[in-house]
């Protein structure tokens, strides 16, 4: 029986359940240090929204992962630039969710320009440190992970091919097989086709590949 881990499924409920206590972690921290001027709040309303928002953020960045690995190998892109425009991308619409939710359980109503800006930079600095700390992490497994080296199309082509005789070269044949020519036999005369072909059809091995000879 396979491993549960061999379960594309399983795997990826595996990886969803320690990003999230990664993230519950990283909201945790955020909380008890007071970031971003949230230390006036009470110790519970801290925990609550910083957790809730490092979810909310997983939410929003994360899928970006599978974009920059897609344009990664279809566009043949840097990492590291398509990891910018993504959090750069991924930082607007939870900038909307904070501010949103920052208005409940009141009306929600449009946030002046400098306050929307002054949230977009604190969202992508928060979301870009937890990225390339996800990075970070996950770039010693992937390395490890050795390639394949892939053949070369006429080896993938010759592998492929049936194993015929015809399709197969003839076997090298050694010095001591060869036949030696006269001035290298002084004392003896020149040798015979019967032993020449003798010599040589020593060194064909197998039998059905003899006339390679």
């Amino acid at each position: 029986m396979g491993s549960p881990l061999d379960n594309p499924r399983h795997a990826l409920v595996r990886r969803i359940i320690i990003d999230l206590a990664v993230m519950t972690g990283i909201g945790v921290f955020l909380a008890l240090s007071g970031a971003f001027g949230s230390m006036a709040m009470p110790l519970p309303m801290r925990l609550l929204s910083w957790v809730g928002f490092a979810w909310l953020g997983y939410g929003f960045f994360r899928p970006m992962e599978t974009v920059v690995g897609w344009a990664e190998r279809t566009f043949d892109l840097p990492r590291w630039g398509l990891w910018v425009a993504g959090c750069l991308i991924s930082s607007v619409p939870m900038t909307v969710a904070v501010l949103v939710i920052g208005d409940l359980p009141g009306p929600v109503s449009l946030p002046p320009l400098d306050l929307a800006m002054g949230t977009y930079s604190s969202v992508l600095v928060i979301g870009g440190a937890v990225t390339l700390l996800f990075n970070v992490v996950q770039r010693g497994p992937r390395r490890a992970q050795v390639a394949r080296p892939q053949p070369r199309f006429r080896l993938r082509l010759w592998l492929r091919l049936p194993l015929s005789p015809a399709l197969l070269p003839p076997p090298p044949l050694r010095r001591r097989q060869i036949p030696c020519s006269t001035s290298s036999r002084p004392n003896s005369a020149a040798p015979s086709s019967r032993w020449r072909w003798r010599t040589t059809m020593s060194a064909c091995t197998p039998r059905w590949d003899r006339r390679w000879c």
